[in-house]
């Protein structure tokens, strides 16, 4: 029997390009958000498209979580691509991510 479960999801639009893009929304998650109930998605794009990511592509993303604070933590993480013809990416959020503060 499988378990259901419904995700709290922060969604993010990436375009890989030479030039500085905006900068990212902010999504929020609460400590009651655990479990592996909230994620991170990405779109990845290029030049407007979709960017292709090979099977043997190899994400990695650093979180700064409460920068210039006391409590700032950093985390190099490692997103599963769960679409690589659409450029699709996901990472789901620890508890102790979903707890710290920022």
């Amino acid at each position: 029997m499988t378990e259901n479960v419904i995700h709290k999801n922060g969604v993010y639009d990436f375009n890989v390009t030479t030039q500085e893009d905006k900068p990212l929304q902010k999504s929020v998650f609460y400590t009651q958000d655990t479990g592996g109930t909230a994620r991170l998605i990405f779109n990845i794009d290029k030049d407007n498209q979709d960017l292709v990511l090979s099977s043997a592509a190899e994400l990695e993303l650093a979180m700064i979580l409460a920068k210039g604070t006391e409590s700032e933590s950093k985390y190099l993480v490692k997103p599963t691509i769960i679409d690589g013809v659409r450029g699709i990416a996901e990472y789901s959020l620890t508890d102790s991510q979903i707890a710290h503060a920022g």
